[in-house]
């Protein structure tokens, strides 16, 4: 049976209203985290990260625009589509990220430093790798038609943005605050 590895920060606390109900409020008492980084670090990684991660979609939709040769094999398309999973998680880290504010939970904190690597890992090898597989299949194949090219460039591009998002973000490694205020 799978816990709450978080119910130890939280305190329930029960009042009554004026007709005699019970309300229950959790109220956190946990460690409060804020970003290791000052913060126009933080604010420059999060304006950059937006960029890429809007050109990551815009590069993903225009791969599929054409009729290409690659989608036509399962070992580049298949995992060509799961990358766009891990692309829309990492879209969801980041808004988190982006919305944690100076001092967060621990959840936060957790998800920031765990997920956050592992969701743009997953896009680089899936999308990076199918782009270099489109590549070589076009190589090899002595098919460089401007389709088969576009798609393989555009698969690239989102991988590389990854790895400069993996690359920075120490930018944005969590730790401990002084301050238990949120």
């Amino acid at each position: 049976m799978a816990g709450n590895k978080y119910i130890g920060d939280y305190r329930l606390n029960e009042t009554f209203d004026e007709k005699g109900r019970v309300h229950v409020e959790s109220e956190y008492i946990g460690t409060y985290y804020c970003f290791s980084g000052s913060h126009d670090e933080v604010r420059c990684y999060l304006r950059r990260g937006a960029v890429l991660i809007v050109g990551m979609w815009a590069a993903y939709i225009c791969s599929l625009l054409p009729d290409t040769q690659a989608m036509r094999r399962l070992w580049i398309a298949l995992p060509y589509a799961f990358g766009a999973l891990f692309l829309g998680l990492l879209t969801h880290t980041f808004v988190q990220i982006a919305r944690a504010g100076e001092t967060f939970e621990r959840r936060i904190a957790d998800r920031i430093q765990n997920t956050w690597p592992e969701h743009c890992v997953a896009v680089v090898i899936l999308c990076g790798g199918s782009g270099i597989a489109a590549f070589l299949l076009a190589l090899f194949t002595r098919q460089l038609t401007g389709a088969n090219l576009l798609f393989a460039a555009c698969a690239i591009v989102t991988g590389l943005c990854a790895v400069y998002l993996l690359r920075k973000s120490y930018q944005i490694d969590t730790c401990e605050c002084a301050d238990k205020t949120l």
